[in-house]
């Protein structure tokens, strides 16, 4: 019985670690999307980049689109040249990305409680 109790009490050591680790990965990728431009902040997140990809494509010049965004604090911000403003977050957002998947894969890989820590 002593060995089933040692086993479970491990498992649960592990499962709150994984846990916490797991959620301070998520909060490093949240804050790592965080963009400031021109004076606003922006969280950088799917809406946001289909919003510019849809001012990007709906214009004949789109090195030439000037658009006012509203940002995380609900003012607006004039954003001169929108295609430079989505490509910088997009590309920010995709390696944002990777390094998390990359950091979860690293902590589905440890099997103990100390790995994790």
């Amino acid at each position: 019985m002593d060995t089933r109790l040692n086993e479970a009490l491990e498992f649960t050591d592990f499962s709150v670690a994984f846990a916490d680790r797991k959620r301070l990965l998520k909060q490093q990728f949240q804050t790592a999307n965080t963009h400031y431009q021109n004076g606003g902040k922006f969280t950088i997140n799917r809406e946001l980049i289909n919003y510019l990809d849809n001012l990007v494509s709906k214009s004949d010049h789109p090195d030439k689109i000037t658009a006012v965004v509203i940002d995380d604090t609900d003012n607006p911000v004039q954003i001169e040249n929108i295609k430079n403003f989505r490509d910088t977050i997009t590309d920010l957002y995709a390696k944002n990305c990777n390094t998390y998947y990359t950091e979860i894969q690293n902590i589905r890989k440890e099997r103990d409680a100390k790995g994790l820590l």
